[in-house]
Parts: C-alpha cells; sequence; structure tokens
C-alpha cells in the first residue's frame, strides 16, 4: 500500500537568497534538510486535458508553463512576512521618486539546454507579452491606467522597470516568469505574433521545450497522463540550508481524469498522492477508507478557505437578447445575486460546516486586505 497525502490546499514556499544561491530557509517548511529523502515520484490528477505548451498563449489555471518554471521572475514574497524580495534577481533597488527600480540578476542561472539566463530573456518575453496581436493572457499586467511599463537592458545583469506612475503592484509585474530569448527570439522577429502562436504546441517534442524552473516535460499523452521529470540546472542555484539541490523530487506524473469522481476514485485506489476534496461525502469517503485500512493517508486541513474559484457567470455579450445583455451588465443586478446565495446554507449543506463564508476575493487568512466595511448579506439590511 503506498503513502497517500490528502491536503485541502497547498502552498508554495519560497526562501532568501544568499550569494549566487537562492536558499529555501528550513523554518519556512516542515521539511529538514537533514531528514530529506532524495528521488521519487509525485502522483496526482488533475480534471481537464492541457491546451498548449506555450506560455504567451495559455489562459487556464494550472497550464504547464506555470508548472514547469515554477511560477516565479525576479522577486518573490517572504512566506512568513508577505515582503517582496530578490529571486531570479541577486538584489534590487528603487528610486527616490518611486518610478523606477533596477534588478541585478543573479549570474549562474541557466536554461535546461545550458544557455546563460540573461536580461535578454526578460526584454524579449516583454516584448512579446505585450504585443496586443499575440493575445497573452498577461498583456494587461503590463500597463498601469492604459499607460505602458517600460524595461531597459542597462547591461547582461541588469534590468530597469520604469513604471508611468507610482503603483502598490510594482513589484508583482517584476515577478513575471522570463523565457528562453534564443528561442522565442529569432521566430518573434522573423514572423511576430503569428510565429509566436504557432511554438510549442501540444504536438512539440519534449525534448524540444526550454524550461528555467524546477521541471521538464519527460513526456505527454492527450487525455492521459503529463510526466514531468526534474530539471538538474535549477537546482543548482535552488537549494535547502544544507545545500541540496532542488527539487527533491525526481518526477511529477499528472494523470488526466474526468471528473472529481474519477479523481476521488483514484486516490482511495491508491494511484495518486494527492486529492482536494469537494465535499463532506468526500473526505467521509476517505476517512472511512483510512479507518479501515484501505488507504494509508494523512488528512490536512487548511488555515483559510482554498484557494480556488467556484463561480457563476453571466453573459455581458448577449447581442441576441438586448434586455439580458442589459441586466447582466448592471452591478446592482450582481450584487443582488450574491446577497440572494445563502452562503452558510452551502457551508453547513455541502461542506459540512467546514467552511468560512466569503464577501470579496480575497481570503480570510489575509486579514491586513479585508475592508471591514465591505458589505455581506449579514451587515446589508435586507429590502422588499
Amino acid at each position: 500500500m503506498r503513502k497517500a497525502l490528502l491536503v485541502f490546499g497547498l502552498a508554495a514556499l519560497l526562501g532568501a537568497a544568499s550569494a549566487q544561491t537562492f536558499v529555501w530557509p528550513q523554518k519556512w517548511t516542515v521539511a529538514k534538510p537533514s531528514e530529506v529523502k532524495r528521488g521519487g515520484t509525485l502522483r496526482a490528477a488533475v480534471i481537464s486535458d492541457y491546451r498548449t505548451f506555450n506560455p504567451f498563449v495559455t489562459a487556464e489555471a494550472g497550464n504547464v508553463p506555470n508548472l514547469i518554471s515554477g511560477g516565479r521572475g525576479l522577486v518573490t514574497r517572504d512566506p512568513t512576512t508577505g515582503d517582496w524580495i530578490p529571486y531570479m534577481a541577486e538584489s534590487f533597488t528603487v528610486s527616490p521618486n518611486k518610478l523606477e527600480i533596477t534588478f541585478k540578476i543573479r549570474k549562474g542561472m541557466k536554461w535546461s539546454d545550458g544557455q546563460p539566463i540573461t536580461a535578454d530573456d526578460w526584454i524579449t518575453t516583454w516584448r512579446i507579452h505585450t504585443d496586443k496581436a499575440v493575445g497573452s493572457n498577461s498583456y494587461d499586467s503590463f500597463f498601469i491606467d492604459g499607460k505602458p511599463i517600460v524595461l531597459k537592458k542597462l547591461d547582461d545583469y541588469t534590468l530597469r522597470f520604469i513604471y508611468p506612475k507610482t503603483d502598490a503592484e510594482a513589484f508583482n509585474v517584476a515577478s513575471f516568469v522570463p523565457w528562453p530569448a534564443h528561442v522565442f527570439g529569432p521566430v518573434y522577429q522573423k514572423e511576430g505574433a503569428e510565429g509566436i502562436k504557432k511554438m510549442w504546441t501540444l504536438n512539440e517534442k519534449p525534448e524540444n521545450i526550454v524550461s528555467g524552473g524546477p521541471w521538464l516535460i519527460e513526456s505527454y499523452r492527450p487525455g492521459e497522463r503529463l510526466v514531468l521529470k526534474r530539471n538538474p540546472a535549477f537546482g543548482e542555484w535552488n537549494k535547502d540550508e544544507a545545500g541540496n539541490p532542488l527539487p527533491y523530487l525526481d518526477r511529477y506524473e499528472i494523470k488526466i481524469v474526468k471528473d472529481v469522481n474519477a479523481q476521488l476514485a483514484e486516490f482511495l485506489a491508491g494511484n495518486i498522492d494527492l486529492f482536494t476534496p469537494n465535499t463532506v461525502d468526500h473526505i467521509s469517503q476517505v476517512r472511512q477508507a483510512i479507518q479501515q485500512g484501505r488507504l494509508d493517508a494523512t488528512l490536512k486541513v487548511n488555515a483559510s478557505p482554498v484557494a480556488s474559484s467556484q463561480f457563476m457567470v453571466f453573459n455581458w455579450n448577449k447581442a441576441s437578447d438586448p434586455f439580458k445583455q442589459s441586466l447582466f451588465r448592471s452591478d446592482k443586478f450582481r450584487r443582488a445575486m450574491s446577497h440572494l446565495v445563502n452562503r452558510q446554507a452551502v457551508i453547513d449543506i455541502v461542506y459540512g460546516g467546514l467552511g468560512t463564508p466569503m464577501y470579496t476575493s480575497v481570503y480570510p487568512v489575509l486579514t491586513q486586505w479585508i475592508n471591514p466595511r465591505c458589505p455581506s448579506t449579514s451587515t446589508t439590511p435586507s429590502r422588499r
């Protein structure tokens, strides 16, 4: 029987930079470097297939580019303080007027094909993302009030971000993931946006997909499985406090199943190691399997609601029905729909009381970001 892990949510834990190496402090994780066992395979499952390997046209959550890259750029957040700290950058300085941030890029980082990671990679990635013809999902993040954020290369390992105005999200912009200029640059120069959109489709050979993150694509079978393998180049500059290269795992297998029930069945059968339950029934089935000795698993409870979304949408572009289009675009209508939802009943009936009502997109654990004056169904008087 294989050891399995039941999780209600996963959190990425990062560390602080030291010289040319990014060190993950042990205090930020439950793992102790002296007790770590290297190797092995983590098995998971998703309920929808992947659409592309291309980082410039992907739009879905849990996409392959984000998986292999680790989703981090020049800076990342310290999980204990929320402060922005250097990651792929070695250091940064902010101008007195707070309109410019200059980053010194960490030397020694390499792409999986051995090429060095330099300022050109950020410049090329930024240019492609901000080409409207490409259709990047990240396009809007490089503008503030419609005015562009400009990147300048000062030398191979120095970048400057120039902002049109001061903004609280300035460092968040600088956290975007770079992609190899030596791969995408020549195609973009020769064929423009259309050339970029044709790159790294699901038919691309795995060995042609270049990564600067923790994973490489080992294999992919549509509708069946995505298999990732450890990227040795990543471990050369990402280490734990004992100097062990990261990640610890050798492989990461992701099975593609038809729905959550199929995902639960795979978990109960011991075919996958991770499962996030959606209902009380799911939790009950897993708990019963553990109690009966059919499943060796650990139940982990969140400190806050799971960082995922389940939502209703109203189609704004319903030209065939002008009345509905006008209604759906009304903020009063959408507020009314929000107030109609009996959140506590959903928690009690669907989640067996294991939930917290939410009235904004901010998770309750982030108390410093919640506006106490935000109206909710419990504070807003009813009207007839």
